[in-house]
């Protein structure tokens, strides 16, 4: 597709357009794919609106796809997730239903959502966390955490990341946020699932910036925590943990 020689000369919304005209120049006289274009090139483009935040537009693509019969797979599905972590960070309140519904709507076709699919679901449940509120957010997330498990997949670090930086984005305007956040990472800690640098860096930098107890007094710990799992920190890791320890100086010399 050329709209992706414009990539950074033009605006994501411009880039969709461009895209939405170059497949409508793929009629049956020019397409290479039997009546009309491919499952490639609907899943591709869906993936550029994605990326746009344009919803209307992918929508529309879903709709096409069907009139045209096109057979949908889990790559096109899982694009069209996708799009909706985007609206929930724009503040859309219903993009985490939405997601469920996408969800649903891929069963119903006969698609088994995969690792990915899921993800990009649990990604817009952490986007809606200022939206719907921490709690919320993370029910839905752990709802879909279930979900993945009974579908027999591999649950891994990704998705719990997602939804503690969710969270974490949250502290400093939602009571509960980081609260949740350490509930994330004692959850990551009894399944047993290995942890990343940036579960780490994400829990630390919630916790320094919300004026959490629990790091400015464990911080270290969480530090060594991290070398003995072979986990080596980053200027992030260092940074937030900066943070933490100029809120600590700064707690102290107000109560002496």
């Amino acid at each position: 597709m050329e709209y992706v020689l414009y990539k950074g000369a033009l605006t994501a919304r411009v880039a969709v357009d461009h895209a939405l005209r170059a497949v409508e120049t793929l009629g049956p006289e020019k397409s290479t794919f039997d009546d009309s274009p491919s499952i490639f090139v609907y899943s591709a483009l869906l993936d550029v609106c994605a990326k746009a935040g344009a919803e209307e537009e992918a929508v529309s693509i879903m709709r096409r796809m069907k009139s045209e019969n096109v057979q949908q797979n889990v790559v096109s599905y899982s694009a069209y997730l996708s799009i909706f972590a985007t609206a929930g960070a724009r503040g859309d309140r219903r993009a985490p239903y939405k997601a469920l519904e996408a969800l649903e709507e891929m069963r119903a076709v006969g698609l088994a959502p995969n690792e990915f699919s899921y993800s990009s679901a649990i990604a817009s449940c952490a986007s809606a966390t200022t939206s719907i509120g921490c709690s919320a957010a993370v029910d839905l997330g752990r709802m879909l955490l279930a979900a993945m498990l009974r579908d027999g997949l591999e649950v891994t670090a990704v998705p719990y990341n997602t939804l503690l930086a969710g969270c974490a984005r949250a502290v400093e305007r939602d009571s509960g946020a980081m609260d949740l956040c350490w509930q994330l990472f004692s959850e990551m800690q009894e399944r047993s699932i290995a942890m990343t640098v940036v579960t780490y860096t994400t829990l630390i930098d919630a916790g320094a910036r919300a004026g959490d107890e629990r790091i400015l007094e464990h911080g270290m710990q969480l530090l060594q925590q991290m070398v003995d799992q072979g986990l080596a920190p980053n200027v992030f890791t260092f940074n937030a943990m900066f943070k933490a320890h100029v809120l600590k100086s700064m707690l102290y010399r107000d109560v002496k």
